[in-house]
């Protein structure tokens, strides 16, 4: 007991946090030198006091909900609230936890100031809007120009959904009329690491023309090497008249590569506020499924929770950026893993602002950790346009790195000036822009329309910009500003250049694609291959395949083997009935007589109205159809101990409880934790760790039968399911064997390691009739086991020793 004490003043005392120590009526026992700092309360006047007689909380309702929590649940967790102290009012998370010493209980208190974090909160909650409502058109790709990110905007402009564009080459909007000469600028420019500026025609997916503006710049890693390409389009189409009608409609090419979905979660205080569909998708919830859930739903165990908060807040509060590698589990109970991201937002509102990235194939190796840092400002900065955010007066709040440098300000310089009087002439600035401006925040003309004024630089010149605006709406849905990007129109004066042979600007596209393709004639004979095509199917030149009826050479049988006749093909339809066609899972047959997996589109192909064949694409997806297979497994069982996890366990419970009502039989479900296991994490790492847990289960499997099951459902808590026994004593004579063989050594990495295990046994029906109140049942025995002083067996309704 004296040596504890040493050690818990040394560590009291220099804890960076202001801590307490009182009983459990809240009198104040000892303070620490951070809590008197804080407080400018000397330890000696504190002592024998409490917080409240103190004058310390702000808010009696505060006070009085802390209480209550501590009395429902015996601690307090990340509760905020607004402390009186030396320096004024200041928001803190408070955290308070019971302990027992001599067999008195007492409660220790933790501070953490939190005030700090808000300013540099919002300013990346408005970059984040920014991004996420710019009414630009946004497209963001990987260093093979396939798409991983489009804006909404993008998404109205083109008429295609998100799920059809993301892991697509961007040809898929090429109507084939953009000259080849500006692609080759496009890269040329790329190259020399400058920013492209220039206009594509384009076609939408209901086959509508239209002309877009393009500023398109590589983001870099640290090494030089290009992560991304950042293309911010406005669509130009009534500035541009049509020279000439287009001779032939170039077949849509797609190329879809799996790739994983950026998801962006805002919490506050550690509850969802609000998450975008990609994140939603990831996790497989419904649209707004998530608001207002506490966030730790998304984690294994409340283990894992606490975890992320310990070390992810402290950064925040730090105004850093944290980053890690975390696994959250989906609705319906399999594990995901994600890179993540996360900043604070608004020290105020305790907010923060998460990125998640699915690495659950891949893990993301290849990638570096640069592609996450400061993302949302490096989109902002890549944007060669104006983007200004306004309030209901017109004041600004926000201006990018583009605007400031287009008018001849610094930020500081504009921030909280107004617009119109500042940044446009007058008197049209304020008697006629303004008014606009006010009917667009009053909803009287549309936000998403397109205006175009002059703005005045700040050495005097004018400069005509086109805008569009989109909404900045408070939590209740008022409009409180407006976010408007601006792009300088002043020295358009472009010209197109003839159309170039579309056939041969097709076939200098696709071998440029990683995907394989080829054109058939109306009698299903090979027109062309692109390289892709020979790589695939291990050809060597195109002349082996040129003139050959295709689907004899490469499709003629299904993946069991079984012919497949041509007659059937749905690959056909596209020019016997001139339709697309998609499908996603079919076999092409390699040279060598191996079946290759793959999903496919072919489209017809059309001149001046006669349908003369078909062109079709396809992606190898032997790799995808693997990692399916994982999945599959993962989304059953825990990929540390390759035990079944909580979902599965709860289907074989549910099982087990219908066949014992049937039989009028007995169901055993223990909860078990291990003891000691997080010391050992904490001092020897997560590697060791692990090596604990797998030998630990191990153990409890050699313990049991075949028909039994042990499944992880936590980070060092696991439940054993016996889904026939005979009676108490059998339960527990299992738990016993359990519990001995956790108990001894582990010689593991070079150390001999000592854990124990708690064990709450619940019975079907005695304790529990459902799977909920008997895993209720069982836990609640191992809490039971721990309060009886870890290292036993108890079972649920019996009373602890002492």
């Amino acid at each position: 007991m004296q040596k504890f004490s040493i050690d818990y003043k040394v560590i009291f005392d220099a804890a960076s946090n202001a801590m307490a120590f009182t009983n459990c009526n809240g009198i104040i026992m000892d303070v620490n030198a951070a809590w008197v700092q804080a407080t400018g309360i000397p330890q000696a006047q504190a002592t024998g006091k409490t917080a409240h007689t103190l004058g310390l909380w702000a808010d009696e309702s505060e006070r009085k909900a802390c209480r209550a929590a501590l009395l429902r649940d015996g601690y307090v967790r990340d509760f905020e609230a607004v402390f009186v102290m030396l320096s004024g009012n200041r928001t803190h998370l408070l955290s308070g936890t019971r302990v027992e010493m001599a067999h008195e209980a007492y409660v220790l208190w933790e501070l953490h100031d939190i005030t700090e974090r808000r300013l540099a909160e919002r300013k990346i909650r408005l970059q984040a809007q920014a991004i996420e409502q710019s009414p630009m058109s946004i497209m963001i790709t990987n260093e093979q120009v396939k798409i991983e990110f489009v804006n909404e905007s993008n998404l109205l402009y083109s008429g295609y959904s998100r799920e059809e564009v993301l892991g697509q080459n961007p040809k898929l909007l090429s109507s084939g009329n953009t000259p080849r000469a500006t692609y080759e600028a496009l890269w040329n420019t790329l190259g020399q690491n400058k920013v492209w500026v220039g206009e594509f025609i384009n076609r939408r997916k209901n086959g509508e023309i239209y002309h877009e503006r393009a500023t398109i710049s590589a983001i870099r890693q640290a090494d030089g090497a290009i992560s991304n390409y950042v293309a911010v389009k406005q669509d130009i189409t009534e500035q541009k008249k049509v020279e000439q009608q287009l001779n032939q409609v170039l077949t849509e090419q797609r190329a879809i590569l799996e790739s994983d979905l950026v998801g962006f979660v805002k919490i506050k205080n550690r509850t969802i506020v609000w998450a975008n569909s990609a994140f939603e998708n990831l996790l497989g919830y419904q649209p707004g499924e998530l608001i207002g859930q506490s966030s730790r739903i998304l984690y294994p165990s409340e283990a894992d929770f606490l975890s992320l908060g310990d070390n992810a807040y402290p950064h925040l509060a730090a105004g850093k950026i944290y980053r890690s590698r975390i696994e959250f589990v989906r609705k319906q109970g399999s594990a995901i893993w994600l890179d993540i991201n996360g900043a604070a937002l608004d020290s105020q509102q305790n907010e923060s602002l998460w990125g998640f990235i699915d690495v659950t194939e891949r893990r993301l190796a290849e990638l570096s950790l640069n592609l996450q840092r400061d993302r949302t400002q490096s989109y902002l900065d890549t944007m060669q346009i104006m983007m200004v955010a306004l309030d209901q007066f017109g004041n600004i709040t926000m201006i990018n790195r583009a605007g400031c440098e287009l008018l001849g300000y610094q930020e500081q310089e504009l921030l909280g000036r107004n617009w119109f009087s500042t940044c446009l002439p007058q008197p049209e600035g304020l008697e006629q822009v303004f008014p606009v401006f006010q009917k667009i925040l009053s909803g009287e003309l549309a936000a998403v329309q397109r205006y175009e004024n002059p703005v005045l630089c700040r050495d005097g010149r004018l400069r005509m910009i086109s805008w569009y605006n989109a909404y900045i709406d408070d939590a209740s849905g008022q409009h409180t500003g407006v976010l408007t990007s601006g792009q300088d129109i002043t020295d358009e004066k472009q010209s197109y250049i003839a159309l170039q042979d579309s056939n041969q600007k097709m076939k200098l596209l696709l071998q440029s694609m990683g995907e394989g393709a080829f054109g058939v004639d109306h009698s299903g004979c090979c027109t062309f291959v692109n390289d892709a095509f020979l790589a695939i199917l291990g050809y060597e030149c195109e002349a082996e395949v040129l003139g050959q009826h295709i689907h004899e050479l490469i499709h003629y049988a299904h993946a069991d083997g079984t012919p497949y006749p041509a007659s059937e093909c749905r690959m056909y339809a596209a020019y016997r009935n001139n339709e697309k066609v998609h499908c996603a899972d079919e076999v092409f047959w390699h040279k060598f007589g191996v079946p290759i997996a793959v999903e496919y589109w072919a489209s017809p192909i059309v001149i001046n109205g006669v349908m003369t064949g078909a062109v079709a694409t396809f992606m190898d997806i032997t790799e995808r159809k693997l990692a399916e297979e994982r999945m599959k497994h993962l989304a059953t069982c825990d990929p540390l101990t390759d035990l079944p996890n909580r979902a599965l366990l709860e289907d074989r419970l549910r099982q087990a409880i219908i066949a014992a009502k049937r039989e009028h039989a007995h169901v055993g479900l223990m909860f078990i934790d291990l003891d000691k296991f997080k010391p050992i994490n904490d001092s020897y790492g997560h590697d060791v760790g692990d090596q604990v847990l797998v030998e630990a289960a191990r153990r409890m499997q050699a313990c049991i039968r075949a028909s039994d099951t042990v499944a992880r459902v936590g980070g060092d808590e696991f439940i054993v399911l016996l889904p026939e026994v005979e009676s108490e004593a059998d339960a527990r004579l299992v738990a016993e064997k359990i519990r001995y063989e956790i108990n001894q050594a582990m010689k593991l990495a070079g150390l001999e390691l000592q854990i124990s295990s708690s064990i709450g046994i619940a019975l079907f029906p005695e304790h529990g009739d459902t799977e909920l109140t008997l895993l209720k049942a069982a836990d609640t025995a191992m809490y039971q086991a721990k309060q009886a002083g870890r290292d036993n067996v108890q079972l649920f309704g019996q009373e602890c020793p002492g």
